[in-house]
């Protein structure tokens, strides 16, 4: 769980204790170290806390670096003394933060699931501290991509919060259901996701303001969740309002500004909102010269917005510049989180839809395919993202003139969209408009090459 430097300061005594001791952690903590090795853990306690204190003053004025290194001595010197658990899950946990937002997530999860475990020994299971501790489990788990364990960690963590009174118990409570819609939505589950939504919506707004990180992250949540609905209207306003909160609080050039300004664009294209043509010229041009900066492909989830650049490319026209984003995103994805992850089978999904749009049908085919297969694996057969392979294929394989193929993906898919987002969902009428169109041209007809050539006829025919 990435740890906001702007949202937490060190009191006025542990700052005077972190400024008194800095240079002279610098400079014994090596020797400090190696003492503590030969189990000599008590002895230097007290130095070992002002160099965690120097460590966390480090991490407030952005030298992740020197945070690191100070806080990694703290924590091996905490370890072994069994006095003081408290100390080293402290210092764990912020370690365990740093870790996390560079993307060191197995390391992270490591020292949150130690820093929890003595958190509990110390003050009890259901302790805020051992609560937290869960939570941050939790989204570690997320990040690694093992979801169902995630799930399980917070609803857990959830249903143990409703045993106890908990002093700030409703902000973690949000923090909670927000790692349950962020597992929901990776996995296609947008209805689960929008339940929970609004009240950790309201929580995070109240309790932490509309300019924090979290509560802009819900909000991007929900605009996801009308994108996939097929409501791009609704959805294009909300990106718009969410780029402005995150200009005015993060600044014009943070990356997610950039990512919600790139994601109004493409929902303005689908949509009424209307932008002017040399608007979306510009908003395109600049993504795509954010994407050439080497420092941005460090950045957390930057194969996402390489994916949404490509899209925009795509409908641009910009064939070449969206296939090199296409190829970039599912390379990072596939390297962080394997084949199988939800992130890199949309990866492969959006070279399959560019395929598609060059009208080079057949490779198309084979992309959709494989990831239809994957989806059917990860997500299952019955899920809104599983069903938005399937109306790409049908699109593919009326393309090829397979009338009988392309009518069953549009049934499956207007079949689980209406199941999922009722009957009168955009999508769902898309799916349906589809195969009607189909069965109105006689499409349903066994497969031969007369019949193929009669389709083709017809639907040529109907375009005129």
């Amino acid at each position: 769980m990435a740890l906001s430097r702007s949202n937490w300061r060190l009191t006025r005594l542990q700052t005077i204790a972190a400024i008194s001791s800095l240079a002279s952690a610098l400079c014994i903590a090596p020797w400090v170290m190696i003492n503590c090795a030969v189990g000599g853990h008590a002895k230097f306690q007290p130095i070992a806390t002002l160099i965690g204190y120097a460590g966390l003053y480090a991490y407030q004025h952005n030298n992740d670096a020197l945070a690191k290194s100070l806080l990694e001595t703290a924590v091996n010197c905490h370890i072994g003394d069994l006095s003081d658990d408290t100390g080293y899950a402290y210092f764990a946990h912020w370690l365990a933060g740093i870790e996390y937002g560079q993307n060191h997530y197995i390391n992270s999860e490591r020292l949150e699931q130690s820093s929890a475990s003595s958190y509990e020994k110390a003050f009890g299971e259901y302790s805020y501290s051992a609560l937290l501790g869960r939570a941050c489990v939790a989204d570690n788990l997320l990040a690694l991509g093992r979801f169902r364990e995630a799930e399980d960690k917070a609803k857990c963590t959830l249903f143990m919060m409703r045993c106890v009174n908990l002093h700030n118990g409703d902000l973690l409570k949000a923090r909670l259901q927000h790692i349950l819609s962020d597992i929901y939505l990776d996995l296609g589950l947008y209805n689960e996701a929008e339940a929970i939504i609004p009240e950790t919506l309201a929580i995070e707004q109240k309790g932490l303001g509309e300019g924090n990180g979290w509560t802009l992250l819900s909000l991007h949540n929900l605009a996801v969740i009308s994108e996939a609905k097929g409501q791009h209207e609704t959805a294009a306003k909300q990106f718009d309002e969410l780029f402005k909160l995150e200009t005015k609080y993060l600044g014009a050039e943070h990356r997610w500004t950039a990512g919600s300004k790139v994601r109004f664009a493409l929902a303005s294209e689908k949509s009424n909102v209307c932008i002017k043509p040399e608007g979306l010229e510009k908003i395109c041009a600049e993504a795509v010269e954010r994407t050439n900066l080497k420092t941005e492909q460090v950045c957390p989830n930057f194969c996402g917005y390489a994916r949404s650049v490509g899209r925009l490319c795509l409908e641009q026209g910009k064939f070449a510049e969206a296939n090199r984003l296409f190829n970039m995103s599912y390379a990072i994805a596939r390297a962080d989180h394997g084949e199988e992850h939800p992130c890199t089978i949309l990866a492969l999904q959006t070279t399959g839809e560019l395929k598609l749009r060059q009208g080079r049908y057949a490779e198309a085919e084979s992309i959709l395919a494989e990831t239809l297969r994957l989806k059917t694996k990860v997500l299952g057969e019955v899920n809104a993202d599983t069903a938005q392979t399937m109306m790409l294929l049908g699109r593919t394989e009326e393309e090829l003139g397979h009338g009988q193929k392309a009518c069953e993906y549009y049934e499956k898919a207007m079949g689980i969209n209406s199941t999922t987002f009722g009957w009168d969902a955009p999508v769902t009428q898309e799916c349906k408009s589809m195969r009607t169109k189909l069965l109105s041209l006689g499409w349903d007809r066994p497969e031969s090459e007369e019949g193929r050539w009669l389709m083709f006829r017809l639907r040529d025919r109907s375009q005129q």
